[in-house]
């Protein structure tokens, strides 16, 4: 999914990425998408010639790349943790050493983001009630949280998140949530570790 959007993207030449973590938590959601695209370029430009110069030192966001997270809760205690990130032994156990090594340094017994990743990632109070929410996003992450809504406030959430995507873009929920009976708007194109809905557009 994250290949073909890189593919779409860069023959249109557009070269942002924009994702929403909603519902963040403490960070470790928003920080994990950083890092798989980051990967994912990585892997992608393995493959297929970057058609401008790398500089050095290289860049986790290969240039003219600009990738923009954003990560917002109604906690602010959340948020600051977030913004802090560090994390638990307990915390990093789904973590391979690989990923560790690459983008978190040891501090006391506690896990650090690096700087570069963290610096992708931006922390920000939003209430999924309001209708100031950030827009324009390829990817939308709100896993766990339309639960907690009754299903007249889930409809009105799923046609937020429909205006707050790009054309094409991708809404992932929890395992426990659908969007079915709430929309028309998504279509289900994956179910593997999560659950992922495609904005479609309207044909009339």
């Amino acid at each position: 999914m994250l290949e073909e959007l890189l593919r779409k993207k860069q023959e249109r030449r557009d070269w942002t990425l924009r994702v929403w973590s909603a519902g963040c938590s403490s960070g470790q959601e928003a920080f994990s998408v950083a890092i798989l695209i980051c990967d994912a370029l990585a892997y992608y430009y393995l493959r297929n010639p970057l058609p401008f110069e790398m500089p050095s030192p290289k860049p986790l966001i290969p240039p003219p790349w600009k990738l923009e997270i954003v990560a917002s809760d109604i906690s602010y205690a959340s948020l600051r943790a977030g913004q802090e990130g560090l994390y638990s032994e307990q915390q990093m156990e789904p973590v391979d050493y690989t990923c560790r090594l690459r983008y978190f340094e040891k501090v006391g017994d506690k896990y650090s983001i690096k700087k570069q990743l963290k610096e992708l990632v931006q922390f920000d109070f939003h209430n999924l009630k309001t209708e100031f929410l950030p827009r324009r996003n390829d990817m939308i992450l709100c896993r766990n949280v339309m639960i907690y809504f009754d299903e007249a406030e889930q409809k009105r959430l799923v046609e937020k998140f429909w205006h707050c995507l790009n054309p094409g873009g991708y809404l992932f929920v929890g395992h426990a949530e659908s969007l079915f009976g709430l929309t028309q708007k998504f279509r289900m194109v994956h179910e593997n570790n999560g659950t992922a809905y495609q904005r479609t557009e309207a044909t009339s």
